[in-house]
This record gives C-alpha cells, sequence and structure tokens, in this order.
C-alpha cells in the first residue's frame, strides 16, 4: 500500500444532508396536517413509510461520511464510502485537478465518493468522472500525478500544482 486516507466529513456536507431531508420532512408534516392524514389509517401508515424512506438514506448517508476512504494500492486507486466501492486502474485516468468547490463541478459527476463541500479534486477517467474530498487535495493529486509518471502513463497535466487554486490566480495576474 502506498498511500491511504481517511477523510473526516466536513461539517457543511452534514448540514446540507440534515437541512435536505429535514426539508423532505417538513413537506411530509405539511401534508400531515393540510391532508389531516390522522383521520384515515391508509394514509398515515403511507405517511410513516414515506418517512422511513426519507430517513432511511439520510442515516445511510451520514453513516457513510465517517467512513470514506482513498487508497492506492500497486497500480488502483480504491475509493469508498461507506460499503459502496470502486476500483479504478491508474492507467484509465485522463486528468486530475484540485476544485475549490462541489458547485463548480457538480454536473455529469460521480459525486457519491464525497464527504466535503470545498476542497475537492475531481478525477477524470476513460468512463467516468469522480469528485473526491481527501483530506490533502494537493498532496493527493501530485501523490497520484507522481505515479502516473513514473509507470510513464499519460495524463493532461503533468505539474502537480498547475491546478491548484492560487497557481492558477498567481498565472492570471
Amino acid at each position: 500500500m502506498t498511500f491511504s486516507d481517511k477523510p473526516e466529513p466536513g461539517m457543511d456536507y452534514i448540514a446540507l444532508l440534515l437541512m435536505f431531508n429535514l426539508g423532505l420532512l417538513a413537506v411530509g408534516g405539511w401534508q400531515l396536517v393540510k391532508r389531516d392524514i390522522l383521520d384515515d389509517p391508509a394514509d398515515f401508515i403511507m405517511f410513516s413509510v414515506s418517512c422511513l424512506f426519507i430517513l432511511f438514506p439520510l442515516a445511510k448517508s451520514l453513516r457513510g461520511s465517517f467512513d470514506t476512504e482513498y487508497r492506492i494500492d500497486n497500480d488502483h486507486l480504491v475509493i469508498r464510502k461507506g460499503k459502496r466501492e470502486e476500483t479504478i486502474p491508474l492507467g484509465t485516468i485522463k486528468s486530475i485537478e484540485i476544485v475549490d468547490s462541489l458547485w463548480k463541478s457538480i454536473l455529469f459527476t460521480n459525486l457519491g465518493f464525497a464527504n466535503r463541500i470545498t476542497g475537492l479534486v475531481r478525477l477524470v477517467t476513460v468512463d467516468k468522472k469522480y469528485l473526491l474530498s481527501p483530506t490533502h487535495p494537493l498532496l493527493f493529486a501530485s501523490h497520484i500525478r507522481g505515479l502516473l509518471s513514473q509507470n510513464s502513463f499519460n495524463i493532461g497535466t503533468a505539474d502537480p500544482a498547475a491546478s491548484s487554486p492560487e497557481t492558477n490566480e498567481n498565472s492570471k495576474q
């Protein structure tokens, strides 16, 4: 094993999950009051089951955000969040870049392996795009670039600091 990282989830990510799911529960509660569901047992059962379908993914995603791990073994990057795991051969990586915010690269990107909203790494492979949230994004990206250049895999940018926000801002001046 050459690299392992178990990042702690960001409070911004946890707050976003909680606000989204509490919003869904608030809509359900509003329906409970508006439609007077308590009088009809079938409606109340449907409401209860719906709440469980909202709370179960919330609990699962919260647990998974505390159980996120990125590991580089031999020539594979193994990413895991909760019970979900994917293995990416390093030879399939097309580009890796530092992204300062989730909102800048949310389209067409697999968000399932991130547990923060800021300080992210966008990894583009031959067939998928991933958004990862390692503890030290610049170190993570430079380590992967180093392994790629060492194994003579082809990657978009060879300089580890080329995609850092600080370098990009300095080059504009």
